[in-house]
């Protein structure tokens, strides 16, 4: 990544609403944690296969919009974490797309 990339979603406000409805939504189904790290968010939920694929999708869809971090996932038996890390002023735009704050 240079250090000229935007740190902001590439969305339209349209689907920026749509989007954050999609993970309003997968938390309602199986949030069980949210924190802040200092490079921007831990997310772990049910280790639920439909859970799974849903953050597999959305994940797969933020960093096509949201480049400017880093997203993983990863599962086990106790449950299925999202990660998102950036760097500089990044951090501060995934911790608030998560409502979460360091």
């Amino acid at each position: 990544m240079s250090t000229s990339e935007p740190c902001a979603c590439r969305l339209d406000p349209g689907a920026l609403e749509r989007r954050v409805a999609e993970w309003r939504d997968v938390a309602e189904a199986g949030l069980l944690t949210r924190e802040a790290t200092p490079e921007g968010v831990r997310l772990a939920f049910k280790p639920e296969p439909s859970i799974a694929h849903a953050l597999l999708d959305l994940v797969d869809a933020e960093r096509s919009c949201c480049n400017f971090a880093q997203w993983t996932v990863t599962a086990t038996e106790r449950e299925t974490m999202v990660a998102a890390t950036a760097q500089g002023d990044g951090v501060a735009v995934i911790q608030s797309l998560f409502e979460v704050a360091s």
